[in-house]
């Protein structure tokens, strides 16, 4: 049997596989699905480049659960597309010019990530060959271009991005910058023109389109203050971004030197801000994680069943918060809230490893609980000792059938 715990890149993953393992956060479900700018901050692997494919559209119309498909049509971007290591801007000093240059790369990779995402479901879009002449003609007439003949709508645009990257490029390399301003493109003359030609598609008529851009921290500081300034428009109606990052505190400034505001040209969902104790968000989700994988595997078995903790080490642990609790009441003597269960929560653990004799045998890291905590909060952490731990139970194990992990693996 497969082992269930195998972790890959979430666009490694095919659509069907991709729907049976992905658990969804019912938490954050009404923003992600909403038409408000969404600012999604975790490190890596905790969980922000699945939840942006989760929300794209060959999942969400591939996923019996989702019943509206067409209401948010989320396209998926992710920040290390060839188009977006682009290096022409770094040609001129003038920062007016580079910002042209950027914004146009940008702009053309926005429109190539939406021809992908059609390309690959376009049969779900019911497309006439009347429909798809009436937008390539619209598109030849307000971008002053032709387009490819004989090929499906999508194809023929990509082609046409193609050929005007490479026609840019030859342009800036040969350092003829008011050639290529001429015909540079920009979000509002360029995407939003062909965002509403889409709408030409019936299924497509009444979409709000959703632009995800993954992993933005890995753009340039210029790419991030042209996307913050497409952030700052106040009319949402028909596009609106999700974007996700590691960098705990990302850059607001926009490409004129403002500033978007959190709460008011977007909102933010902090994945870092999960707790790791017993009772925390990520711990439910993490049980959920593995609960739905031992299901898939056919492994009857409760969640801490299958992983359970060593007794020896459940008492060092409870010693360890015990001494939290005490070094707590002493911190704050007037507790205001949650903090004795917190300072617990945080340092219970660490006391019992610090204080443990140095001649002790190594502490197993054993237990459901354990493993949530030794994660901080990443599913990949959570997830690949798991993985380990399951193929030397079954390499040790006579029988096909493995129904716990030993505390002593």
């Amino acid at each position: 049997m497969e082992n269930p715990f195998v972790f890959d890149r979430p666009n490694n993953v095919s659509i069907e596989q991709f729907i049976k393992f992905y658990i969804k956060e019912n938490i954050y479900t009404k923003f992600l699905e909403s038409t408000r700018n969404i600012l999604l901050i975790g490190v890596r692997g905790s969980g922000k480049t699945s939840t942006l494919r989760y929300y794209s559209f060959p999942i969400q119309y591939a996923n019996p659960e989702v019943s509206n498909k067409f209401d948010v049509v989320g396209i998926h971007i992710p920040s290390k597309h060839p188009l977006f290591s682009k290096r022409e801007y770094l040609l001129y000093e003038n920062n007016n010019k580079k910002s042209v240059v950027v914004e146009h790369f940008l702009c053309i990779n926005i429109i190539s990530c939406i021809c992908e995402t059609f390309i690959e479901s376009s049969a779900n879009l019911d497309l006439t060959k009347e429909i798809e002449e009436l937008i390539l003609k619209n598109l030849s007439f307000i971008l002053e271009s032709d387009f490819p003949q004989n090929t499906s709508l999508f194809k023929s645009i990509k082609l046409f991005l193609n050929k005007e990257a490479n026609a840019s490029q030859r342009k800036l390399n040969n350092e003829n910058f008011e050639s290529f301003i001429d015909f540079s493109f920009s979000f509002n003359n360029t995407v939003i023109p062909f965002l509403e030609q889409l709408k030409n598609i019936p299924k497509l008529k009444g979409s709000h389109f959703s632009l995800f851009f993954d992993d933005i921290q890995d753009l340039g500081k210029i790419h991030q203050e042209i996307i913050n300034s497409w952030i700052s428009y106040r009319d949402n109606k028909l596009f609106s971004f999700k974007v996700a990052t590691a960098d705990i505190k990302p850059s607001f400034i926009t490409s004129t030197g403002g500033v978007i505001l959190e709460g008011h040209d977007f909102v933010k969902i902090d994945l870092t801000k999960r707790l790791y104790n017993k009772d925390s968000e990520f711990s439910k989700f993490a049980k959920d994680v593995i609960a739905k994988r031992l299901v898939i595997a056919k492994i009857d078995s409760s969640v801490d069943d299958f992983l359970p903790e060593s007794k020896n080490f459940r008492i060092g642990l409870d010693e360890g918060r015990e001494k939290a609790r005490e070094k707590a009441k002493e911190k704050y003597p007037n507790p205001k809230g949650t903090q004795i269960n917190d300072y617990v929560a945080k340092y219970g653990r660490a006391i019992y490893f610090r204080e443990r004799n140095s001649k002790a045998n190594i502490p197993v890291y054993s237990g459901f609980e354990t493993l949530v905590d030794i994660s901080t909060g990443v599913i990949r952490n959570l997830l690949t000792p798991v993985y380990f731990m399951y193929e030397k139970q079954r390499a040790n194990s006579s029988s096909d059938s493995i129904k716990l992990i030993p505390s002593n693996i």
